[in-house]
C-alpha cells in the first residue's frame, strides 16, 4: 500500500475532486480489486465509481434498444453490484454504482475520462494461450488505452 500511495501523491495535484474507478464484475479478482480500491479511496479521501459493464458487441448493441432488453441489462447490473454495495456500505466510503453496456475495456476507459479519475483499479483475469489471442483481455486493453494510472490486482 505504501508504494501505491507514494506514486499517487506525485499525481494527486492534477485531480480535483479525488476519485477512482473500480471495474467490477462480481468475480474473485474483482472483489480483491474492490477491497484495494477501498484502501486507496480511504488513503486519499476519494470517491469510488464502481462500474459493471455488460459485454455486448457493438453490432448487437444497435439491435438491443427495446425497453425490455435494456431493463434486463439494468437488473443484471443491479444484481452484480449489490454485493459491491454491501461491502462499500460497511466501509463508509463515498461511492457511485454504474452499469453500462458495451465493450468493457472501452467503457472503463471512457468513464475514467468522463469522471476524471486519478486511477483505475481492476482485477487481473488470466486468459492464456489461443483463447487470449482470439478475444484479448479487458485488463490488457485498458492498460494499452487508458491515460490514467491502472492498478491491476491479482
Amino acid at each position: 500500500m505504501s508504494v501505491c500511495a507514494t506514486v499517487l501523491k506525485q499525481e494527486e495535484h492534477t485531480q480535483s475532486p479525488r476519485s477512482i474507478l473500480v471495474a467490477y464484475d462480481g468475480s474473485e479478482p474483482a472483489e480483491r480489486a474492490l477491497k484495494m480500491g477501498i484502501e486507496v479511496a480511504k488513503a486519499f479521501n476519494a470517491k469510488i465509481y464502481v462500474v459493471y459493464v455488460v459485454n455486448i458487441p457493438p453490432e448487437v448493441h444497435m439491435i438491443l434498444t427495446t425497453g425490455t432488453i435494456l431493463g434486463e441489462i439494468a437488473r443484471e447490473g443491479q444484481r452484480i453490484l449489490e454485493r459491491a454495495k454491501s461491502i462499500l456500505d460497511k466501509e463508509g466510503v463515498q461511492y457511485e454504482l454504474i452499469t453500462e453496456a458495451g465493450d468493457p475495456a472501452e467503457k472503463i476507459v471512457e468513464l475514467s475520462e468522463k469522471f476524471n479519475v486519478m486511477m483505475i483499479v481492476m482485477g487481473h483475469r488470466g486468459l492464456s494461450g489461443f483463447k487470449r489471442l482470439l478475444i484479448g483481455s479487458v485488463c490488457e486493453k485498458v492498460l494499452r488505452h487508458s491515460t490514467r494510472p491502472v492498478l491491476v490486482v491479482k
